[in-house]
């Protein structure tokens, strides 16, 4: 099956960037993004907001930065690799991530992945097979904002740069991430999507899902998860508690919880695919 369905138009991620500072082990922080981007595409997420989260003993912003551009290279179909990462702005570590295998990377639709670079007031698309050198038009906002002289991952319909903001599910191509550098309340507040909190303090999964079925359907839809150290409804050292009022739903995607914690990538894997089945099994 080459179109995915999915109930919601775009789906955000809200995701820590302290999400893998238990991790010290380079390697395997490496692979548990690698793998964490797997599960964000086989469950639709569309964006990948990194929020900032306060810890002292985590320099989080420099590893919020990473995780990004891991996510972004995991994203990046095989024949741009190479032309959107050069050699010396990746590490030995980008080679355990595993590939993606999204069908956008084996297919080339009408919407699909491009390299696309500004040399003044020209803009260059590569695709993969082909290059086009054109002068940028008028309302191209998002390719006047990149930087000259190199290439960036952007989703491209022919000749035309779309604003990653704007991917939606269908048909699905993958997902873009962006470090914010914001704290996760002050993205929310600036949102006017259907907002998901994941917390053991929510309602359980099945029966949330008979009232999202309805809500999200169509919509647009942001989840957010909390760090290896908190739940978001908890105090974590600086770190007040979020404002519930934020979220529209909080749902308990494991109300049979037998661990003590669940881990982030655990909430996107797992968590998001439970609510997802549980959604579509809503007549």
């Amino acid at each position: 099956m080459e179109r995915a369905e999915f109930p919601w138009r775009r789906a955000t991620l809200l995701l820590p960037d302290t999400f893998t500072a238990n991790i010290k082990n380079r390697l395997l922080r490496a692979r548990m993004i690698g793998e964490t981007a797997r599960s964000i595409a086989l469950n639709g997420i569309t964006q990948v907001l990194i929020y900032h989260e306060e810890d002292e003993k985590v320099r989080s912003t420099s590893l919020g930065r990473y995780i990004t551009k891991l996510l972004k290279y995991a994203v990046t179909p095989p024949y741009l690799k190479k032309i959107i990462f050069p050699l010396e702005e990746t590490d030995k570590y980008f080679g355990v991530i595993p590939p993606l295998e999204l069908w956008s990377h084996k297919r080339r639709g009408t919407i699909r992945w491009g390299a696309v670079k500004r040399e003044k007031m020209y803009v260059i698309i590569f695709d993969g097979e082909e290059e086009v050198r054109r002068a940028i038009g008028r309302g191209e906002d998002i390719v006047k904002r990149l930087g000259e002289g190199r290439y960036y991952l952007m989703p491209i319909h022919g000749e035309r740069v779309i604003d990653p903001k704007l991917l939606t599910t269908n048909p699905y191509i993958g997902y873009y991430p962006f470090y914010t550098g914001q704290s996760p309340d002050n993205i929310l507040r600036h949102s006017n999507t259907f907002r998901v909190l994941l917390s053991k303090y929510g309602e359980d999964v099945y029966t949330a899902a008979r009232t999202l079925r309805r809500k999200v359907e169509g919509r647009d839809i942001t989840f957010v998860v909390g760090s290896p150290f908190r739940c978001l409804l908890e105090r974590h050292g600086k770190n007040k508690p979020i404002d519930r009022s934020l979220f529209h739903s909080i749902v308990n995607v494991f109300p049979d919880q037998t661990l003590e914690t669940i881990h982030t990538h655990e909430a996107i894997s797992i968590g998001i695919g439970k609510l997802l089945a549980a959604i579509n099994s809503i007549q």
